[in-house]
Order: structure tokens, then C-alpha cells, then sequence
């Protein structure tokens, strides 16, 4: 819960959290070159969609190249992609379906994965950079479309109370 101004706001902090870390993979911000690059195997059918689709990886940070038939590589990741590495290698590995599904999968193994959950303590400071964050978005909505923040005036809560 935040008060800004005379109004009161409660915020998802997952969901507001999450749509930060999302903004940040899609404006492919802190992408690393791995020093060793991860290696995976596929099936056929997936290794023709990569041959085809590789560079649709590009638009999340993650740079693919293979080395030999039926064998792929990772060369960088967002760095928010490197505590979910074997995630990631698991969903590329059996994914040969449409954008949207890419899209959905990607996004909620680099960003709902590395966003604070249920529970988290989390810090004045950073409760506070979420915060301002999340009051300068446009439209603040999760990825899904969802909102993620409430505003109650001060009118409103007066007279939720029976206050006028």
C-alpha cells in the first residue's frame, strides 16, 4: 500500500514487479555473452524450427547458433535470464509453436520467475523503486493486460467508512 498525494493505492507487487522485469527484457537491457556457451540437444521437429525461427530469440536477449545437426547452442542471455537457464534451455528445447506461445513462455520463465513472490520480504528501498516505477507507467497493466494497481481517493475511503 502506497499514499501519494491524498490518494491511497494498493499495488500487486508481483505483478507490478513482474511488468517491470518484462519491460526491461523487451528493451533488451543487461544482455551477457556467456563465457561458456550452454549446449542442448533437440528433436527434429524442433530443430527445424530453429533453423528457421533462431532469430526470434534475438528479441529477448538470447542469442542461439548451432554448432552441429540437432545440437544448439545459447551464446547470451538477459541477465534476468541467468538464474532460470535450464528453464529457458527446457522451454527452446521443446517449443516449435506460435509467437504468441514463444511470447508467453519466454516471458514467464525470465520475468514472473525473477519477480518478488507472495511472501518476499522486500526492503523500504526497493519497495520504493518499484513504487516509483510503477506511478510513472502509462498503463499499468502486467503483460496480460491485468491491472496491478488500485486507487482509492480520499473521497472514496471517506465514504466507504460512512465518512462524509
Amino acid at each position: 500500500m502506497a499514499q501519494k498525494g491524498n490518494d491511497l493505492y494498493i499495488v500487486d507487487q508481483h505483478a507490478a514487479h513482474e511488468r517491470i522485469l518484462y519491460d526491461e527484457v523487451i528493451t533488451r537491457k543487461d544482455i551477457q555473452r556467456l563465457m561458456v556457451p550452454l549446449k542442448f540437444e533437440v528433436d527434429k521437429d524442433v530443430d527445424d524450427y530453429l533453423q528457421e525461427n533462431s532469430y526470434l530469440y534475438a528479441d529477448y536477449g538470447i542469442e542461439l547458433s548451432q554448432p552441429e545437426p540437432m545440437v544448439w547452442e545459447i551464446l547470451t542471455l538477459p541477465a534476468l535470464g541467468k538464474p532460470v537457464e535450464k528453464q529457458i534451455i527446457d522451454f527452446i528445447s521443446h517449443h516449435c509453436g506460435d509467437l504468441t506461445e514463444l511470447d508467453k513462455g519466454l516471458y514467464a520463465i525470465i520475468a514472473c520467475h525473477s519477480a518478488i513472490r507472495d511472501g518476499d520480504a522486500v526492503d523500504r528501498m526497493a519497495a520504493e523503486a518499484i513504487l516509483k516505477k510503477v506511478f510513472a507507467m502509462e498503463d499499468p497493466r502486467c503483460p496480460h493486460g491485468r491491472t496491478f494497481l488500485v486507487r482509492l481517493s480520499e473521497e472514496e475511503l471517506r465514504k466507504s467508512v460512512g465518512r462524509t
